[in-house]
Order: C-alpha cells, then structure tokens, then sequence
C-alpha cells in the first residue's frame, strides 16, 4: 500500500498492485492523477495469522481535485470468497472538482463508493462489469453532467451490469436527501436503469460533449500558453474546471508559484481559496496562508477544518 499525505500532487502510470488492502490511500492534499493502465488486483491480503477478506484499489479521505483516468482496471480474480469486499474507489470528503474517466470496474462489490460530501465529484465513460453495485453513494454528490447552454455533457458511464430493481445494482444512492441528476442521452448503450434516489434525465441538447469524449488535459511547456488563453476566455463549466485544474498541477511541478496562485486567485469557489492556503503553506507562506484561511467562511466539515488550522 501507498499512503500519500503530502499537499500536492503524486502521479501514477502503469502500475501494478495486488496482496493489499488498499492500494492507494490519500490521506490529505490535492491534484493527484492515477493515469495510463494502473492495474489493481484487489484480492485481500495474507499476513501471517489471517487472510483479511477485503480490498480496496484507491482510498481518499479528503483529497481534493484527483484525477483518475485512462483505462485504470480495477478487478476482483475469481479465487476468493463468497464474502469477499471489494470496492474500486472509494471517495469521502473530496468536495472540490474530481474526475473518474475511462476506467474499468470488473466483478466488485462495489466500482465507487462515496461517503461524505463529494458534490465536486464528476464519473464519465468508466465500464462496470458483473457483480454487486456499480456506484454505491452513502453521502453527497453533485448532479452528474449538465443539460444547461452552456458547457453541457453527458457522463455515459458503462453499466453493464445485469439490471436487479431490487438491489438497485447501477446506481444505489441511500441518502435519500440527495437525490442528484443523471443526463443521458439516446445513444447511450448502457444507461443506469436499477437505481434509487437518482434523477435520471434525457438531454435532448444535440451539442452536448459526451462523457468519453470529454479533455482532461496533459498540460506540457509546449501548450501551457495555448491553454491558458483558452481559460481566459471560456465560460463556467467542468470542462474550464478540468483545464484550470490541470494548468495549477502544471505551474506547482514547475515551481511557478506566482502563476498557480494567480490563476487560484482568479476562479469563482471557495476550493480555489483552499487551493491557494495549500501551496502557500507548502512553501513556507505562512503568513499568507493564514490570511486565505481567515477569509474563507467555515460552512462544512472540510473548510471548517482549514479554518481551524
């Protein structure tokens, strides 16, 4: 197991994980991206008095602003038993933009599971094959893609999971005080159709940008400039948050601090202001960080915790 509580971000490609409990667990920080193949063979682990029959590939208690993307596998091998636990990712307190594209969830208990307040949280194109329940939602969660004039997109999660109504196997949301929008539309092949607490709506918007054609972007010295202008000009949306995202990862790898915080500075959400404390108080701003911290309100569980640090 890793377990990451450094500020900023970590980065995984092509990585192999088997034999733990939790693959990847995020403790803190943000931007991390898990990306290109990472596969997670989530079969328990043996020590020497047991095995403890349950495994989790990642685990993020209030990480923010995470990306995993790009044909990540998580799956569950047949060999093991019948009382076996297994859940791709689970997400608690990541309240600020995340996004899970174009991964594959196969013979899980549950692909993602999510605790707490993820309102930021965004799943698109990812494949759910065979067993329990596709997405098991315990907390909160954003509606997922848009139908609006602006930006609209529509997630087109893969469930391919046979329909049971009486698990509510796509989609099984138990917080019945946050009932949340789904948008599909026509060609979707596998829509959520056994679900609870979700609203499921079709998107009638021909322009609307599909799930698995959605840019999370690989920000380079050769586009960083190309990108930035594009931000300039767009309007709210998740794509603008995804490239916003991306640029700020870009300019702290490459120590422009001055950069990151000026387009932090620049977003409309309290989560840029979280943003900014963060990187300040990486590198050694003390003072600065403590202004943000004293001017950001403490309406919830995670800002309340940056206001009393």
């Amino acid at each position: 197991m890793e377990q990451i509580r450094k500020l900023l971000f970590q980065y995984w490609i092509i990585t192999y994980f088997s034999d733990n409990i939790v693959g990847i667990l995020f403790g803190s920080g943000e931007g991390n991206a898990i990306r290109n193949g990472n596969q997670f063979n989530l079969s328990g682990y043996v020590n020497q008095l047991a095995f403890v029959p349950m495994s989790i590939g990642v685990s993020n208690f209030g990480s923010l602003r995470n990306v995993y993307e790009d044909e990540n596998a998580f799956i569950q091998p047949n060999n093991v038993p019948s009382n076996f636990l297994s859940l791709g990712i689970v997400s608690e307190n990541t309240t600020s933009s995340s996004f899970h594209q174009k991964n594959t969830f196969t013979y899980l208990t549950a692909g993602e599971q999510v605790q707490k307040d993820n309102t930021g949280l965004q799943m698109y194109c990812n494949t759910h094959t065979i067993r329990d329940n596709a997405w098991k939602i315990y907390g909160l969660i954003g509606d997922q893609g848009n139908c609006g004039s602006q930006a609209p997109i529509t997630p087109n999660e893969k469930f391919q999971i046979i329909c049971q109504p009486s698990q509510n196997n796509h989609i099984d949301n138990e917080n019945s005080s946050n009932i949340f929008k789904y948008y599909t539309k026509t060609s979707d092949q596998n829509p959520p159709m056994c679900n609870l607490n979700v609203d499921l709506n079709n998107c009638p918007n021909l322009g609307a940008t599909d799930g698995c054609d959605f840019l999370i972007p690989k920000i380079t010295g050769g586009n960083v400039d190309g990108f930035q202008t594009q931000v300039n000009n767009m309007g709210d949306g998740q794509q603008k948050t995804a490239i916003v995202d991306q640029l700020i990862q870009y300019y702290l790898s490459n120590n422009n601090i001055e950069a990151a915080d000026n387009l932090s500075s620049s977003q409309v959400g309290i989560h840029y202001s979280m943003t900014r404390a963060l990187v300040q108080l990486n590198y050694g701003s003390v003072l600065t960080a403590d202004i943000i911290v004293n001017s950001m309100p403490s309406s919830n569980v995670e800002t309340g915790f940056y206001c009393i640090l």
